[in-house]
Formats: structure tokens, sequence, C-alpha cells
């Protein structure tokens, strides 16, 4: 099913919230993932603080 583009940003997300729950099927913008996106920043930045250093994700929110 294509998403509803009439709808943007707070709307669509709020949309697909309430979809989602009304067919009983796992949220994709879950919190696990959007840890796992917070994680990705911040590896980038520490790797940029130190001289690009190879920062691993999982170190920071394991």
């Amino acid at each position: 099913m294509l998403p509803d583009l009439r709808l943007t940003e707070r709307a669509a997300t709020l949309h697909r919230f309430a979809e989602t729950i009304g067919q009983g099927q796992p949220n994709e913008l879950s919190a696990e993932n959007n840890l796992w996106s917070y994680g990705a920043v911040m590896a980038g930045a520490q790797s940029a603080r130190s001289s690009g250093r190879c920062v691993r994700v999982a170190d920071l929110i394991c």
C-alpha cells in the first residue's frame, strides 16, 4: 500500500501510528530503530572530534 502523500511530517507520523495500532502491526518507527540512528550520529560526532578514529555504534548504545 502506498502512503497517503497528502499527509506530511507530524500528521503523516500520527496517521501511520494509528494505522499500525488499528491493524495490529509493529510500527516501523520503533524506539530501537531511533536509538541506532542516534548512536550513528553520536559515533560520527565522536569520530570527528578524534581525528577520524573509528567509533562503533554498538559501543555507544549497548
